[in-house]
């Protein structure tokens, strides 16, 4: 078995663990208000993570993953994800924080 069987395995497994582990606790665990609000944005914050790294992944594909930008990005978006902002917002923070810091690297750098 390759290694990509192996990790869409372990994903789908993954997956259906935490479908169903809600349905298997039922009403045996109570989460807090805060973090029950924490879960309920960990989605969107996921989401766009995901958008920004591919993003970069599709505009920059010999170049590697700048890691500053995309910390930078995530930061910003898990910052609007928590402060309740919309998805648009959200993945607009995360868009921003990256142009912003790729510009700050090139200025140090010696221009663009």
């Amino acid at each position: 078995m390759t290694p990509v069987w192996i990790a869409v395995l372990a994903a789908g497994a993954a997956s259906y663990g935490l479908r169903v582990l809600p349905l298997l606790l039922g009403d045996r665990v109570r989460l807090s208000p805060r973090a029950q609000t924490g879960l309920r944005h960990a989605g969107m914050g996921a989401i766009t993570g995901l958008l920004v790294l591919g993003t970069v992944t599709v505009l920059r594909p010999s170049s590697g993953l700048p890691i500053v930008p995309v910390l930078v990005a995530l930061g910003a978006a898990v910052t609007s994800a928590l402060l309740r902002r919309s998805m648009l917002v959200t993945v607009l923070a995360g868009i921003t924080a990256y142009g912003g810091a790729l510009l700050v690297i090139a200025l140090g750098a010696g221009g663009p």
